[in-house]
């Protein structure tokens, strides 16, 4: 299939943003007094904070947003692009894709800590947790994204390394990919796509 529209999430399937987001959630969570190993995190990663602190079942304070943020400065100079996806997502540019973003962090984190990759010289519309009341795996974000383009649903694909991702792009009745670059073994997800390499989405 030829799609002219391909989103993408940002934590996990272009920037590697694991080893970060994880030891932020256990240091701060432990600021509160909850000692969660990294283990045990792994099921809130790709969902807004305030989701993960419902399902992590933790009584925190409004002061956890700040404190959480300071914590992530200290590991954001740690995150990176996946290898090969800045030069996959040129290639995409050349051959006339629309590249969009669709992420459950805020603006505000966006510009905090992830201005130095300078995603808006690269992706024509970024939809945020701001933009929409409700998150992944709603479609709504993803509805969002389609109305701001006006672009048909049968042209897009959202790419996502989590199986949230793929249950938002099958809510919203669109293409799913899933991004699996650790290579390990996964459960199906229903997914129509699965990358074990970049250079594979040039392959669509």
């Amino acid at each position: 299939m030829n799609f002219k529209n391909v989103i993408f999430d940002i934590d996990g399937t272009l920037i590697d943003t694991q080893e970060a987001v994880l030891k932020t959630w256990r240091a701060t969570l432990q600021e509160y007094g909850y000692d969660f190993s990294l283990d045990q995190l792994q099921d809130i990663l790709g969902i807004p904070l305030p989701q993960g602190l419902q399902q992590l079942e933790v009584s925190v304070d409004e002061r956890y947003q700040k404190r959480w943020n300071e914590n992530y400065a200290k590991e954001a100079g740690k995150m990176f692009f996946f290898p090969g996806i800045e030069d996959v997502l040129h290639q995409m540019n050349q051959r006339g894709v629309n590249l969009g973003i669709v992420t459950s962090r805020s603006k505000e984190e966006l510009e905090q800590f992830f201005s130095s990759f300078r995603l808006e010289k690269i992706f024509s519309l970024i939809i945020t947790a701001d933009d929409t009341e409700l998150h992944k795996p709603d479609p709504a974000p993803l509805k969002e994204y389609l109305m701001q383009t006006t672009t048909s649903i049968d042209n897009c694909i959202y790419i996502g390394d989590m199986p949230t991702d793929v249950l938002c792009a099958q809510r919203a009745g669109m293409a799913a990919g899933l991004v699996n670059w650790s290579n390990e073994v996964v459960k199906d997800t229903g997914a129509e796509f699965v990358f074990f390499s970049p250079q594979e989405m040039l392959e669509m």
